[in-house]
């Protein structure tokens, strides 16, 4: 097999950058940069956004399979 784009072998779909005003104290459980670790997902700090607005953007559900990856800056940074 010769090079393959990533984009022909999966589906990407960026991430939407919730306003932090939106927030809630419950509801649907957001995934943000900051809960994407090593190997798991960190959930010490959670945010939460209420059920209308989960609907509005149920596009970004994750489900079987999916594979999540944050882009934070040149490596050289990460120490």
């Amino acid at each position: 097999m010769g090079v393959v784009r990533i984009g022909d072998l999966v589906e990407m779909l960026n991430g939407y950058a919730f306003k932090s005003e939106w927030f809630k104290a419950v509801g649907t459980r957001l995934l943000r940069n900051v809960n994407i670790g090593h190997g798991q997902a960190d959930w010490s700090e959670t945010a939460f956004i209420d059920e209308a607005s989960a609907r509005e953007f149920e596009q970004f559900t994750p489900g079987g399979g999916t594979l999540f990856y944050r882009l934070i800056g040149p490596l050289f940074r990460l120490g």
